[in-house]
């Protein structure tokens, strides 16, 4: 199988039809409850073959149950338990984690319920295209901009005259605004900025561009923050 992780509620998902591939996302991300937990969609046949790994804790099975060879090893990672949890027979081997669920639960009500989906997707994309022009007009350049691109998240190449330099940890420590690094071999190459849930709004871009902008011009980069903070008001026009 091929699995896909997706920072939900940006943009539309479309499962895959008929083929087994799930994909699932972190509270976190666009959602914005909080961490630990993860929503997850797979169709029927990927749910035949996991069943196949089924096993039932000796504390909980019957003398009926059947255990597989290579049976999932993880309560964590077991969906065929979880999937006995959720169903009517309510197979308990596992304490919730209540608060978790009740606050996807109330994002899914301010996300889905209040605003609505359109908007929402329609808000990540708005703000990620102005943050695209806003960080092009500082004369930085975006890491492979096109078709594959997310639109809560803009990669952008660092300076070279920045790389080896404490650019990112003195942005945090003396303005609070943390960038986000990358890893592999793109580590040390790339600056990931993040638009995702309740931060993907024209005034905390503003912001970040204003004190981002200072940055590099401190650092001696020859940022054009005014035409930076233009391009952002043209996106919202």
């Amino acid at each position: 199988w091929s699995t896909r992780w997706l920072p939900l509620w940006e943009r539309p998902l479309r499962p895959t039809n008929g083929k087994s591939m799930p994909s699932w996302g972190g509270s976190q991300k666009c959602l914005g409850a909080l961490p630990g937990m993860s929503l997850v969609t797979f169709n029927d046949r990927f749910a035949d073959e996991i069943n196949k790994r089924k096993r039932i804790e000796l504390g909980v099975r019957g003398e009926d149950a059947q255990t597989a060879a290579n049976f999932v090893p993880s309560n964590y990672l077991d969906l065929t338990q979880l999937q006995d949890y959720w169903s009517p027979a309510r197979v308990n081997h596992h304490t919730e984690a209540a608060i978790g669920i009740y606050g996807v639960h109330e994002a899914l009500r301010l996300g889905v319920q209040e605003e609505g989906l359109a908007n929402r997707f329609a808000r990540h994309q708005q703000v990620h295209q102005a943050l695209n022009n806003a960080v092009k007009a500082l004369c930085l350049t975006i890491f492979n901009e096109g078709d594959h691109e997310m639109p809560m998240v803009t990669c952008v190449e660092i300076p070279e005259a920045l790389r080896d330099t404490n650019f990112q940890s003195e942005l945090l420590t003396k303005s609070g605004v943390e960038i986000a690094a990358s890893f592999g071999s793109l580590q040390g190459k790339i600056w990931r900025l993040g638009t995702m849930g309740y931060v993907a709004q024209k005034g905390y871009l503003v912001r970040f561009i204003s004190i981002f902008g200072a940055a590099l011009l401190q650092a001696g980069y020859p940022a054009d923050v005014k035409a930076a903070l233009d391009a952002v008001d043209q996106a919202f026009a």
